[in-house]
């Protein structure tokens, strides 16, 4: 099924996440306790939210993980909040995406951004499990909201679940997604919207260059694949949606207004109706 082309426009300028000014090596993919001279993943983001001079000329900071660390296993959410300047963590590519970030356990998301900055590149999320607060809900691998700027680029989503909305990501800030794969993401709970991807509470998104692959909602819920609040404020450019399962809308499930599609593909959703209210 041919989806309806509708005027795209990136909702998210991302240039200030395009280049680093200074860079800084995660030399381990263990978490808390490490050998003297190692450097975490969480050391790293830790300290840039506390240290916004750890900068360039810009302001861009770039936290790289190499090939040679091959899977970063985060014994807890890392959270960066509170106006934190925007920095990268940037995963190898050597044709495909050398890092992993997942969940060393149960019951927790893997990141948590509030009011902050960020971009991931190169990097695969997987096997994260969000289970719900009362002040946090939804989102598996990152919850993000407030006046988050999210800018995700070469990343894959893979069998990460929340309770609530938003299997991989829930978005409640502004976000950027390109040449991103999600695949084997759902959510549980009742009215759990986005099996892949819930954009609430005021929240935008632009997606190019996306798959949605056999994502998957609790029960009552909407978008299969994708979710939005508000259907104008979600754009998708040259994306598939394939294989992917909701009570409605087995791609992209809307409460009011109508999302933009341009050059997108949807086949073997269920239902069929790709794009719908809930």
């Amino acid at each position: 099924e041919n989806l309806p082309n509708v005027p795209y426009e990136p909702l998210v300028a991302y240039a200030h996440f395009v280049q680093s000014d200074a860079a800084y090596t995660v030399s381990t993919g263990e978490d808390g306790n490490v050998e003297d001279g190692q450097v975490t993943l969480r050391m790293l983001v830790e300290a840039m939210a506390a240290n916004p001079g750890w900068a360039g000329e810009h302001g861009r900071r770039v936290i790289t993980i190499p090939a040679s660390v091959g899977t970063v296993d985060l014994g807890s959410t890392l959270r960066v909040t509170n106006g934190t300047m925007p920095f990268v963590i940037r995963g190898a590519w050597d044709g495909t995406n050398a890092v992993t970030i997942k969940a060393q356990g149960e019951g927790y998301r893997l990141f948590q951004l509030e009011n902050a900055g960020m971009g991931f590149e190169n990097l695969t999320f997987q096997g994260a499990q969000s289970r719900e607060t009362v002040e946090v809900t939804g989102g598996g691998a990152i919850w993000a909201a407030g006046t988050c700027e999210l800018a995700v680029s070469n990343c894959a989503f893979r069998s990460n679940s929340a309770q609530l909305a938003g299997g991989a990501v829930r978005l409640m800030g502004q976000g950027t997604f390109e040449r991103c794969s999600f695949y084997d993401n759902r959510t549980l709970g009742d009215k759990a919207h986005g099996g892949a991807v819930s954009v609430d509470d005021n929240g935008s998104a632009s997606f190019r260059n996306c798959s949605f692959t056999l994502n998957h909602t609790g029960l009552s819920s909407s978008g299969g694949a994708v979710y939005g609040e508000v259907g104008g404020n979600c754009a998708f450019e040259s994306c598939t949606f394939f294989g992917n399962e909701a009570q409605t809308a087995g791609a992209v499930g809307v409460w009011t207004g109508v999302p933009a599609f341009t050059g997108c593909l949807a086949v073997s959703n269920s239902p069929a109706a790709s794009v719908s209210s809930a």
